[in-house]
């Protein structure tokens, strides 16, 4: 959750210093505030549908939904790029845009399916993509995002459901860099036949690439490598997790092919399965740069073998250290091409995840991993690894450090209803693993959690859509799981005398706002209503009013003069019930 909190300050600081442009308030289309704005601006998106081509134009800007101000990763889902165009993709950066162009907080989906990147197009620029959904989207190749001589930025990003014809489900990269941290990749699928379907998540050509802590689960290649081709290419893969990825060829994983460099350190490999091998296959009749390297790295349970070398006329080296990898050396096939670096620390043995049917990898108290990798490693002049971020006497292998004290907490929850009229109660069940002490249950992104029970049960008065977040935690440790539109509460079909008052919905507008805004609310009846103002740490830090009204319409104007800028909540009680806006104070 610390990474949100990074983005939202750098994102707070651009605004503070720039125009802030808003859509549909002011520009009814996104790309008229484009225009309209000029570097440093934020172009800010409220939660709908859109859909039309977007040009960043060359543009220092940041175009984003409400998820800066609110972290609510409903936002996310609600804002949507979309559009089906089979001849160009959503999103372009051809103009040389940089660093400082910004993308982030979208859903994005293009149902047509262009030939190069059915959401985004990147042409010589190096865009920063951040907290982005790409889901559905198509093309022959690069199904969400298709880079040439370019050097993206990808963070916190998700890729869903994405597919190429040729090469690349989610991602193509041609004589590209590209930085990825913290991205899931999921059920994308490049499933072209023949000399194509290569890459089922990500396809490499001519390009560097750095992955960190990504996750590849399920993705699937007609052809070959399930999760990563890598042509003529050079990889730094760390703390990435490779599951249940498939190919119908050679390798349901990493395959490098004729490629320079690289370096796979503290990843996972698991039940992925291709004709080869599951985890990783090499094919090189050009000299690499330096012999690749597998450091730290747990290969098991993955199908026919591990590590595969094709039986082509250039020797090869590996080196492998201190990972854990199912049949030992002798279980490579190296067809008498590879010569097996085998250093001393490797192991043979049931790594002991804790719940891999949840894609939960932290490993058991009793795993030979833990503590059996190694925190800095140099060989032959070069140095692989130097940290000193781990817990316990030295790293685990894989890429979770496990606190065999404090096990891992895994959040998980279920409701036992998911839609009726209003009100509507429903009761929550924690089913989260590792041992937490303390619950926390929220409703569609408010800082104020509605319930502090375990197994809590909570009415929903209002008809509407709710997202549920659960942050579940102990002394050492915590995580969170928010399902998105969990809730949907419907209008009663028939007037109920019995049904409590529904709650008032207040208006905070302008929003954002500066030095002051308008709280809008009625009252169908004379009665005490109390409004405060809380901070984003859930303290009260305005008592706006308290104090009776008579039924009506009612504007109550809020200046907080002394406070900083920031989000805040502005709760209104009446008749002993609540509701609660957002307010983005900017100075």
């Amino acid at each position: 959750m610390q990474r949100y909190l990074v983005l939202f300050i750098l994102l707070i600081s651009i605004g503070l210093s720039a125009t802030i442009l808003n859509v549909p308030q002011n520009y009814h289309y996104i790309s008229l505030a484009i225009i309209a704005a000029t570097d440093g601006d934020t172009v800010l998106v409220q939660p709908g549908t859109y859909n039309g081509i977007i040009n960043f134009d060359g543009k220092a800007i940041t175009l984003a939904s409400t998820y800066i101000f609110t972290n609510n990763e409903a936002d996310i889902h609600h804002t949507i790029l979309g559009g089906n165009y089979s001849d160009a993709s959503l999103i372009s950066f051809i103009n040389g845009e940089g660093e400082g162009s910004i993308l982030t907080g979208f859903t994005i989906t293009n149902a047509g399916a262009p030939a190069q990147g059915g959401a985004v197009f990147c042409d010589g620029t190096s865009p920063t993509l951040l907290n982005l959904r790409f889901s559905d989207n198509q093309a022959t190749s690069g199904g969400a995002i298709f880079t040439n001589e370019a050097n993206p930025t990808i963070e916190n990003c998700e890729f869903i459901n994405n597919s190429s014809t040729e090469f690349g489900g989610a991602i193509y990269l041609e004589a590209s860099e590209m930085t990825m941290n913290n991205c899931r990749l999921q059920n994308n699928n490049s499933d072209g036949a023949g000399t194509l379907g290569r890459g089922g998540a990500v396809f490499v050509s001519y390009s560097t690439v750095d992955l960190t802590n990504c996750n590849f689960y399920e993705n699937t290649a007609n052809v070959h490598a399930g999760a990563v081709y890598l042509s003529y290419a050079s990889a730094n893969i760390l703390k990435c997790q490779f599951v249940g990825n498939t190919a119908g060829g050679n390798v349901g994983a990493v395959y490098s092919y004729k490629s320079t460099h690289l370096e796979v350190i503290n990843c996972l490999f698991y039940n992925n399965s291709g004709t080869n091998a599951g985890s990783l296959r090499f094919y090189t009749d050009v000299a690499p740069t330096d012999v690749p390297i597998v450091l730290n790295t747990i290969c098991y349970g993955n199908t026919p073998c591990e590590i595969f070398f094709a039986s082509d006329n250039l020797s090869h080296e590996l080196i492998i250290a201190y990972s854990d990898l199912q049949g030992g050396e002798d279980a490579i096939v190296t067809n008498n091409v590879a010569e097996i670096v085998w250093l001393e620390g490797n192991i043979d043995a049931d790594p002991m995840y804790v719940a891999p049917e949840y894609d939960h990898f932290f490993l058991q108290p009793e795993s030979p991993c833990i503590d059996a990798a190694q925190a800095v490693f140099e060989y032959e002049g070069i140095t692989y690894i130097d940290t000193d971020s781990y817990l316990g006497d030295n790293l685990d292998m894989g890429p979770c450090e496990t606190d065999v004290d404090n096990p891992a907490i895994l959040a998980m929850f279920e409701a036992d209803i998911m839609e009726g009229d209003a009100p509507l109660t429903v009761n929550f069940t924690d089913l989260s693993l590792g041992e937490p002490t303390s619950w926390e249950w929220y409703s569609n992104g408010d800082i104020i959690p509605f319930s502090q029970e375990q197994n809590p049960q909570w009415i929903f008065e209002e008809p509407g859509t709710y997202s549920i977040r659960l942050v579940a935690y102990n002394d050492e440790q915590t995580d969170w799981i928010n399902e998105i539109d969990l809730i949907q509460v419907n209008v009663p079909s028939a007037a109920d005398e019995d049904l409590p008052p529904a709650n008032i919905a207040l208006s905070v507008y302008p929003n954002p706002f500066n030095p002051s805004t308008t709280l809008d609310f009625s009252l169908s009846e004379s009665e005490n209503v109390t409004l405060a103002a809380y901070n984003l740490k859930g303290e009260k830090i305005d008592l706006i009013f308290n104090d009776i009204l008579p039924a009506g319409n009612h504007k109550l104007t809020w200046e907080p003069q002394s406070l900083p800028s920031g989000i805040y909540f502005i709760r209104l009680i009446h008749n002993h019930q609540s509701t609660t806006s957002k307010a983005i104070l900017l100075k």
